[in-house]
């Protein structure tokens, strides 16, 4: 499971933090006034790095 691809895996965290989190994400980047991450990131992230590939571990297509 350590070596699997999984956007949020190590993460030890509070679901306050992750809703905060993905709200930024939603948000563009920014979090209240400030801007955390830039629309370029955010634009990269949203970009699939695999589509179809089998997931090893739960043998089935994946889409990242």
């Amino acid at each position: 499971m350590r070596e699997a691809v999984c956007p949020s895996a190590t993460t030890s965290t509070t679901a306050r933090e992750v809703a905060v989190f993905y709200e930024m994400l939603r948000r563009g980047g920014r979090a209240g006034s400030a801007r955390l991450l830039g629309e370029g990131t955010i634009l990269a992230a949203r970009q699939p790095s695999s589509d179809g590939e089998v997931d090893q571990f739960i043998k089935a297509p994946v889409r990242w």
